[in-house]
């Protein structure tokens, strides 16, 4: 769908309008409650781009950390190969949720056991 509806020179969270064809600059959808925060603000913010065009770095790392995310059960699954392949060769890995996923199940994992909601709280 970004082929069909986003300008040229418009980022690719602009997609969502079906009305530019039309010639109005308004956007709807659901993407302001999680992707937009989540994948397009928040790595833009920290990291300079946004996440479609990042990836993630696990062969080289020595400490991974995972929160709120399971890779073992997530699509890709290829992320959970690469955090074991990783923790072979030596990479410390830390799971921070409230549940203790089959990825903090990893032997040798840390586990964080936040309470839910806590996440994102400020002291």
């Amino acid at each position: 769908m970004c082929d069909v509806f986003q300008p040229k020179g418009v980022a690719v969270s602009s997609a969502s309008s079906v009305l530019f064809p039309f010639g109005s600059p308004n956007t709807l959808g659901a993407g302001s409650l999680c992707y937009v925060s989540f994948a397009m603000i928040a790595p833009h913010v920290t990291m300079g781009g946004m996440l479609i065009n990042m990836f993630s770095d696990i062969e080289n790392a020595e400490l991974i950390v995972v929160w709120g995310a399971n890779p073992a059960t997530d699509c890709p699954p290829l992320d959970f190969k690469r955090i074991i392949a990783a923790q072979q060769r030596g990479a410390k890995v830390i799971v921070i949720d409230p549940r203790r996923t089959m990825t903090a199940r990893l032997e040798g994992a840390e586990w964080i056991p936040i309470r839910s909601g806590t996440d994102g709280a400020w002291h």
